[in-house]
């Protein structure tokens, strides 16, 4: 187990008490709870060191989630008490942290944070949910948004991802055409043929949806006769290309994006 005498923090030391040995169930959900909220501790520090708030899961980018936090981990404990904690993450949450922070990071924190996260999690995949990994996902700091996060995340990390699908599904198909004597091999670069097509489908719905939110809302609704405050604030924010007024609220300005369909589907719990 952790080890928690005198290296943690005293901000977080209170996390971690002494425990006994067998430890009863309800210890062991006690001793997760702790984990993950250590865990968030260590993500709210990544995402909030990241100068525009935009910070990507995919392991390609050098700015990404995972490796943020390795580094915050190595900074503080040395490299290899880091490699150890990482060990212990997995032995009491039952994944690694590369999977914790994919898939259960964005539902716990909007608990803890009582549906009004401040990190919000885009996502692009067959499934916007479930445990298959997505083809495109980032974090978003609420308190760092403004009308440019949006273009940043598809020019500077979206932009690449579809780039190099195309560059895969293209030299896959050059691959495929090259097969003909090998039938089995044929099948399988068919299935990947297929997989890529259904990546990139997704991918470039994802960046248009993202374009649209950018832009002005094509003809512009009209004012509502008696439009309630928070839909006065959410018609704000949206008609003129989403730009966002963190003074508003989380729930106005989520709002856009969910109804765009570019959040994790935990996003809709935030009402």
């Amino acid at each position: 187990m952790l080890g928690v005498e005198t290296e943690i923090p005293p901000e977080i030391r209170r996390l971690f008490p002494p425990l006994k040995s067998p430890v009863p169930v309800e210890e062991e959900e006690r001793i997760r709870e702790h984990v993950r909220r250590l865990l968030s501790w260590y993500v709210k520090r990544a995402i909030e060191e990241d100068e525009d708030g935009i910070v990507p899961l995919d392991r390609t980018f050098p700015d990404n989630l995972y490796d943020r936090i390795l580094r915050l981990l190595e900074e503080e404990w040395g490299e290899e008490r880091a490699k150890r904690l990482l060990d212990e993450f997995y032995e009491i949450l039952g994944e690694g942290l590369e999977e914790w922070l994919i898939f259960d990071f964005f539902p716990y924190h909007i608990s803890l944070y009582k549906n009004r996260p401040i990190f919000w999690l885009l996502w692009c995949g067959e499934r916007r949910g479930g445990r298959k990994k997505p083809y495109f996902a980032c974090f978003l700091n609420y308190h760092k948004l403004n009308r440019d996060t949006l273009y940043k995340v598809r020019t500077l990390y979206l932009g690449r991802v579809i780039q190099e699908a195309r560059i895969r599904l293209e030299n896959t198909r050059a691959e495929r055409m090259e097969t003909r004597g090998s039938p089995s091999k044929g099948r399988r670069l068919q299935r990947e043929i297929l997989e890529l097509e259904q990546m990139l489908l997704e991918l470039e719905d994802f960046d248009r949806k993202l374009k649209a939110l950018t832009e002005p809302l094509q003809p512009p609704p009209p004012a509502p006769k008696r439009d309630s405050w928070l839909e006065e604030k959410i018609r704000e924010v949206r008609i003129n290309g989403y730009n966002p007024n963190i003074d508003y609220g989380v729930l106005v300005n989520i709002t856009p994006l969910k109804e765009a369909g570019v959040l994790h589907r935990e996003a809709g719990r935030v009402r």
